[in-house]
C-alpha cells in the first residue's frame, strides 16, 4: 500500500500556513482535548503512522512549503531555509545553479521532516555525515506540546530521534558547495562470472571508501521468483553518485 495516496480517515482536516497558525491549532486542540497528527512527506514505514481516525484532526504540511537561500549566518556560508511540505526532489531542484547543496534525500519523493528527523543517510554522508548530525541543521523552528514557538536548544530531542517532541515548521539547513554531481544507474547481467565480478567490485568499494570521499552507491541484487525454480534468474546493479564537492 502506498501511503502517499491512501486517504486519511480524520475527522476533519486543517493546513496552516506559518508556526503561528499551528500554534493557535496546536493550542486550541489542547484545550478541547482533541487528538491529531501531522504528516511530512509519509517516509515511516509504519502503517499508520502520523495519521489518525476519526477520533481525532489531522494536520496537513501543504501550506508549510517555505524553500529560500538565505545568508544569514555567515555572509560566506548560505542556509536554505525550507518548511516541512518540500520534498528532496524540490529543494534540489531550487538548488540547482545555485553550485550549493545540503545533505538531503537519495530520492525525490522522500519528504524533507522524514529524513531530517530520521537521521537519514545520503549521497554526500560518506564526507558529511548523517543528514541530522550537528552543524548540518542551523536551526529548527517548532512549534512544542503546549503550543510554544520555539528555535533554540532542541538539537539533543530532534536531531535523529524520528521526533514525538515538536512540529517543525521550518528546517535552517546548512549548504555547501556542490559545482558538478554525476548521478548513474549500472545494470548488469545474472551469470555467475557477473554475480562474482559484482560482488568483487562492492567488496572494493567498502574497503577504500576513505580513498574517495565524494563518490557512494547502493548495491541492489534482485531476485526474480516467477519462472520455474530451475530458471530463476538473479541481478546485479548498483546507483552510483560521484559528486565534485
Amino acid at each position: 500500500m502506498n501511503e502517499n495516496r491512501v486517504a486519511w480517515n480524520s475527522s476533519a482536516g486543517l493546513s496552516p500556513a506559518c508556526a503561528t497558525s499551528l500554534s493557535f491549532t496546536v493550542k486550541t486542540f489542547i484545550a478541547t482535548h482533541t487528538k491529531f497528527a501531522m504528516r511530512g512527506g509519509g517516509h515511516m514505514p509504519i502503517f499508520d503512522a502520523a495519521n489518525i481516525n476519526s477520533t481525532g484532526n489531522s494536520i496537513s504540511s501543504t501550506n508549510l512549503n517555505t524553500l529560500e537561500l538565505s545568508g544569514k549566518w555567515r555572509d560566506d556560508e548560505k542556509t536554505i531555509n525550507t518548511g516541512p511540505r518540500p520534498r528532496w526532489g524540490n529543494v534540489f531542484n531550487y538548488l540547482d545553479f545555485t553550485n550549493n547543496t545540503v545533505i538531503g534525500g537519495r530520492l525525490a519523493p522522500v519528504g524533507v521532516p522524514d529524513l531530517l528527523l530520521g537521521g537519514e543517510i545520503s549521497w554526500y554522508s560518506v564526507k558529511h555525515g548523517i543528514a541530522s548530525s550537528k552543524g548540518k541543521i542551523k536551526a529548527y523552528v517548532a512549534v512544542l506540546a503546549d503550543g510554544t514557538i520555539a528555535t533554540s536548544d532542541l538539537y539533543w530531542a530532534l536531531g535523529g530521534g524520528a521526533n514525538s517532541f515538536a512540529l517543525i515548521t521550518r528546517f535552517d539547513l546548512q549548504t555547501f558547495p556542490s559545482i558538478l554531481s554525476f548521478l548513474a544507474d549500472a545494470h548488469y547481467g545474472s551469470t555467475i562470472e557477473t554475480q562474482d565480478a559484482f560482488l568483487a567490485a562492492v567488496l572494493n568499494m567498502a574497503l577504500t571508501n576513505d580513498e574517495d570521499l565524494a563518490s557512494k552507491m547502493i548495491p541492489v541484487c534482485h531476485w526474480d521468483p516467477a519462472p520455474p525454480l530451475h530458471r530463476r534468474k538473479h541481478s546485479f546493479s548498483q546507483r552510483h553518485l560521484r559528486a565534485n564537492i
